[in-house]
């Protein structure tokens, strides 16, 4: 099990790891999923969606550019990517991870519970999965803590 968060960065690592081993973008996950995913605020840098994930929810195949997500509650995602391969992600309220753009993939709420997650996608970046500075409350990215 992967858990998403602060706790396990390289479990984070090997589930961003089969995100980005997708071979095509999939559409807009909030044209995709509007049963789940709801636009609060969208300009040219950045876009912030609201996800509420009910027990058995399933999102269609989607793709996110470079983003920020933040764990509102805890909950369980299985993520399948178009291979076939999937993964239970474990998710703890409060965590927060930085990811670079992940390819087509999609999830499953197996948890039980709801799950609520805050995604800021950021428009026209370059790769962000960089190691934070040592300093930064609370960070998490590739290589961060």
């Amino acid at each position: 099990m992967i858990k998403f968060g602060p706790s396990s960065p390289s479990g984070l690592l090997i589930a961003w790891g089969l995100l980005v081993a997708g071979i095509t973008w999939a559409q807009d996950t909030a044209e995709v999923n509007p049963h789940i995913v709801k636009i609060l605020y969208e300009d040219n840098d950045i876009r912030i969606l609201e996800v509420k994930s009910n027990h058995g929810d399933v999102e269609d195949w989607h793709s996110h550019p470079a983003y920020f997500a933040y764990a509102i509650t805890d909950g369980k995602l299985r993520i399948t990517l178009p291979d076939g391969r999937s993964q239970i992600v474990e998710i703890r309220k409060g965590e927060n991870v930085l990811l670079d753009p992940v390819k087509r993939h999609k999830g499953r709420n197996v948890g039980g519970m709801q799950i609520q997650i805050l995604l800021v996608e950021l428009k026209n970046t370059r790769p962000m999965a960089q190691k934070p500075k040592e300093d930064s409350p609370r960070t998490l990215a590739a290589g961060g803590r």
